[in-house]
């Protein structure tokens, strides 16, 4: 597993919400093909929040898409 950190400090409330309900969407998700996550943790001290993350061997879709240009 990993984790990723998302600050949401500078967010506007719609930015917020819209963040809230991404993590919701991901946690019911359960497919082989999507990233599967697992839990959230907030950290309202340095306004971050952490998504306990499936670890990908390959890389995100991001490195593949720039491996294949």
């Amino acid at each position: 597993m990993v984790w990723k950190q998302t600050n949401y400090g500078g967010m506007n409330d719609k930015e917020k919400q819209q963040l809230i309900n991404e993590v919701n969407i991901l946690r019911e998700l359960k497919h082989e093909n999507i990233v599967r996550c697992f839990d959230k943790f907030v950290d309202k001290k340095n306004t971050s929040i952490f998504l306990v993350m499936e670890y990908c061997r390959g890389g995100d879709l991001g490195k593949l898409i720039h491996r294949c240009r």
